[in-house]
This record gives C-alpha cells, sequence and structure tokens, in this order.
C-alpha cells in the first residue's frame, strides 16, 4: 500500500494492488500437499540410500560366506541365505562345475540342471555367459549336439560382452570337425582371428587352423593307392612238379624195441655132472658128491678161467668104457686101483 500527496488538497491514501504469479496461487491453494510430497520424496530417496548401503553391506556378507564355503552343503547354504544375490550364483556354478569334472553320466546329467537353473535365474549375473558356455560343453559330452550348438553361438554373438566369445568360436569348429565339415571350421577359426586379434587363443587357433589346412588338402587330393604285386608267370609248356604232402607220425604206432644182445662173457658156463667110481678105494677119505649135483661155477678169475680150461682137456675112463671130465676139485689117488691093477 502507498500514499500520494495531493497539492489541491488534503493528502488520499491509494492501495496499490500486487498480482499473484500461478505459484503463488497454487501454493496456497495445496501448500500442504506440497509440503506432505516432498517429505514423502525425501523419505523415498533416503530409504533408497539405506537400502543400498544394506544391500551392499548384505553383498559383501554373501561374498564372504562364499568365500568360506568349501563343501557341497556350505555352498548350497549360500543358495538357500543369500538368494538371486552374486554370491548365490556364484555357488550355483561351483557345484555345477564339481559334477562336471567327475565326467560320469550321473554327475553330467546334475550339472545340467544345475547350469539350466543359473542361465534361467541369474541373466544378469556378471559370469552369464560362463554358465551357457559351460552348458554347451555338459550338452556336448552327453552326445546332445544340437543344444550344445546354440549354446556356443549364443555365447559368440556376445561378441566383446564377453572374452569367451573366441572360445565358443573354437566349440563351434571342433563340432563341424567332426562332422566331416573341414572348411567350414575352418572359416570359423579364420573369422576368430579377424574379429578378436588380441583374442589369449590366439596360438592355439593358428595351430588348429595350419592342422586342418593339411587335412583339407590331403582330402582334396588323395595319394595314390598301391599297385598290388603281379602274380608270378607259370610256364604252361612245362609242368608244374606236385610236391608230396608232408607224412606225419601216427602217436599210437609205437615202433617195436631193438632185441637186447647178451654179453657172452657174462654168461656163466654148463658143467658136466661127474660119474662116481663103481668101487669106492678103501683108503680114499674125501667124500665124493652125490650123483647129478653139479659143481658150483668157480668166480669169473683169469686164473680160474685157466684151470677150467686145462680140465676140459684132460679126461679120466670110466668103467662103463665112457669118459668123463675130471673134477674142478684135484682128489687123492684111489690106493685100492692101484693094487687091483698091479
Amino acid at each position: 500500500m502507498a500514499t500520494k500527496e495531493s497539492t489541491d488538497g488534503p493528502p488520499v491514501q491509494q492501495t496499490v494492488h500486487h498480482d499473484h504469479t500461478g505459484f503463488e496461487e497454487l501454493f496456497e491453494k495445496h501448500g500442504k500437499k506440497i509440503i506432505i510430497g516432498v517429505c514423502v520424496l525425501l523419505i523415498a530417496v533416503s530409504a533408497i540410500f539405506i537400502m543400498n548401503a544394506l544391500g551392499k553391506e548384505k553383498a559383501k556378507e554373501a561374498a564372504r560366506a562364499f568365500t568360506s564355503a568349501g563343501t557341497k552343503g556350505e555352498f548350497e547354504a549360500v543358495m538357500k541365505n543369500y538368494p538371486g544375490s552374486t554370491a548365490a550364483g556364484n555357488a550355483l556354478l561351483m557345484l555345477a562345475d564339481r559334477l562336471q569334472v567327475t565326467g560320469d553320466e550321473e554327475g553330467l546329467k546334475d550339472a545340467k540342471t544345475k547350469l539350466i537353473q543359473f542361465v534361467t535365474d541369474f541373466k544378469k549375473h556378471p559370469r552369464y555367459y560362463q554358465g551357457v558356455l559351460s552348458l554347451g560343453v555338459v550338452y556336448e559330452s552327453l552326445g546332445e549336439i544340437s543344444e550344445a550348438s546354440a549354446k556356443y553361438k549364443e555365447v559368440a554373438a556376445a561378441g566383446d560382452k564377453t572374452e569367451l566369445a573366441p572360445l565358443a568360436i573354437m566349440r563351434q569348429a571342433e563340432l563341424a570337425v567332426a562332422a566331416g565339415s573341414l572348411k567350414e571350421a575352418n572359416d570359423l577359426l579364420g573369422n576368430i582371428a579377424r574379429q578378436f586379434p588380441g583374442t589369449p587363443f590366439f596360438d592355439q587357433i593358428e595351430a588348429r587352423i595350419k592342422t586342418l589346412e593339411q587335412k583339407i588338402l590331403l582330402a582334396e587330393n588323395p595319394p595314390p593307392e598301391p599297385e598290388p604285386e603281379p602274380e608270378p608267370k607259370v610256364d604252361p609248356k612245362t609242368p608244374s612238379t606236385p610236391t608230396a604232402p608232408p607224412i606225419k607220425a601216427d602217436p599210437s604206432i609205437t615202433p617195436p624195441a631193438p632185441p637186447i644182445k647178451a654179453d657172452p662173457s657174462l654168461t656163466p658156463k654148463p658143467t658136466t655132472p661127474t660119474t662116481p667110481d663103481s668101487t669106492p678105494p678103501s683108503g680114499d677119505s674125501t667124500p665124493k658128491p652125490p650123483v647129478g649135483t653139479t659143481t658150483p661155477e668157480p668166480e669169473s678169475t683169469e686164473e680160474t678161467k685157466d684151470d677150467a680150461a686145462t680140465s676140459e682137456e684132460t679126461t679120466t675112463p670110466a668103467p662103463d668104457g665112457g669118459a668123463t671130465d675130471a673134477p674142478d676139485t684135484p682128489t687123492t689117488p684111489d690106493t685100492g686101483t692101484e693094487e687091483s691093477g698091479g
């Protein structure tokens, strides 16, 4: 309100009206609501900051739990106590990796189940593409080639988002080699060298490309087959001499043993019995051997052999006109015979 002096008369008081802006009118009408909204906004922002701080603390706690875990039960506890966290995803990947290392079919199937859960529930996980690539390897190990190829292509399509893209393309190339498509495999490996020149797998890729090029060259230019050896020529004019089949001895036929020849020097000589004198001498004191009794042959010595030869040459006349061999042992002369002969 302002006053203005008048020269003609007493001063007249005048009122000056100010125009209200839109904001002032709005504030006058909804001031309380605006204040309440600002307060709510401040509370929400504060809550977000508090939640972020608590989330970071929770994430740190989950990370510590994952780091200290070592057994299957401890990893499963991390997944249960911190669901959806990065630590829970890491625990799931760790369990799948341990199952995959076993190599048996049951372990691979369990690993496949956990990896499918990972790629489904943790799409924003920093190790998402590692899970996808691992799932492709498990599919390939189980013989599910089409599923494995799809996972390898997903990782390869990520490009620079993951450093595992070259490795996924290498797995695609190996699937092509197994299917007999050597040129396709060679082209895939060549694209890796162009798209990812700084890949840590560059040396492996170069070595594999050289091997594939050699196989392709060998397949396109196979070596000539060796010529068969010529058969021996046979002159039709010269009859071939048949060869007798080998004689096989019959083991059931045993040749007779040769006769055994006796050594005559070891055979005892027969002795002739002596006939006793019909008239016993009166003075003979030496007993005569009975009739039909043979005198035993002495041992074969040089001296006995000479005595035997001498005794065979000397014979004594018998009373019946026969002749008998002299006895081997000397006898005393018969005195009665000499008297009768005189």
